[in-house]
């Protein structure tokens, strides 16, 4: 006899609770299942980076938060997921998400490595060399993109600032030239100087595998009926996910390959092993532990 089936929506698990898998064949058998937690979360919305994964200052105050939640929970590890608005071309979301983790992961672990190689990749240029100077507190008036006699003033001062040692915290460094041109050397002192006063210096070891995955645009952001967000899905965002001791072994993620992806149409979270390791919703939560 074939027994009859139905299936009813369950209720999202909360960390601790339990749910129940009833099998039923002429006599009632009950299994008490535990529910695996699910990560906390912090959302960083994409006003926090450039469309070429520039992140602007503002992003320290994320980090900080990360940061202060690693401390009082050491055991956690983390990682970085990146979305962006889906387009008609799966391989370019890709990219762009994978630069989005890509970068948040960078300022989060100090990588001056990944940090320049993003900036070469991303074509980071006269616009973003304003931003980092402002931010560093060498105004160069609009940041428009137009490297004129402000900016260079504040190039200038910034040399000087940083042969002082104002800006890297060592004396090894070799001395800039006082020129007020963003010369190789001086960008890429910019640039050091700029991730130093936003990194999180976390250790790679807080981190799960490589540390970053990029969603492409799979992942809409939902709202709080569970509907997508369709404002929130077009300006797209970094999530940082941090797992207790039950923590997935390995994610199947990988970069420039939208292949890897696993997906699925339930309750329009289409990756199916980010539908199972992280909880979007959780992402408004504004507390990560």
């Amino acid at each position: 006899m074939v027994m009859p089936t139905s299936r009813e929506p369950l209720p999202a698990p909360r960390d601790g609770d339990r749910t129940r898998l009833r099998l039923a064949s002429g006599t009632s058998w009950v299994l008490d299942v535990p529910v695996p937690p699910l990560p906390t979360t912090v959302a960083v919305p994409a006003s926090c980076f450039a469309d070429n994964g520039f992140p602007s200052a503002v992003l320290g105050l994320y980090v900080e938060q990360i940061t202060r939640g690693l401390a009082d929970a050491p055991e956690a590890r983390l990682r970085v997921f990146g979305h962006v608005a889906p387009s008609a071309d799966a391989a370019t979301d890709k990219r762009r998400s994978d630069a989005l983790a890509q970068s948040m992961h960078a300022v989060l672990v100090g990588d001056e490595a990944t940090f320049t190689a993003l900036a070469e990749q991303q074509s980071w240029g006269a616009s973003e060399d304003q931003a980092m100077l402002r931010s560093l507190g060498d105004n160069p008036a609009a940041i428009d993109g137009d490297a004129g006699a402000l900016t260079a003033l504040a190039v200038r001062c910034f040399q000087e600032e940083w042969n002082w040692g104002w800006h890297h915290p060592d004396g090894g460094t070799s001395a800039l030239p006082l020129t007020g041109e963003l010369d190789g050397a001086t960008r890429a002192s910019l640039r050091r100087a700029y991730l130093l006063m936003i990194a999180g210096q976390v250790g790679q070891d807080a981190f799960i595998e490589t540390g970053s995955s990029g969603c492409g645009g799979y992942i809409p952001v939902l709202a709080a009926d569970g509907s997508v967000d369709v404002a929130g899905t077009a300006a797209g965002r970094v999530l940082v996910a941090a797992y207790g001791a039950r923590r997935p072994r390995a994610f199947p993620c990988a970069a420039d390959d939208a292949s890897a992806c696993r997906i699925d149409d339930v309750a329009a979270s289409r990756c199916r092993f980010y539908r199972h390791a992280v909880d979007s919703g959780s992402a408004r939560v504004p507390d990560m532990f």
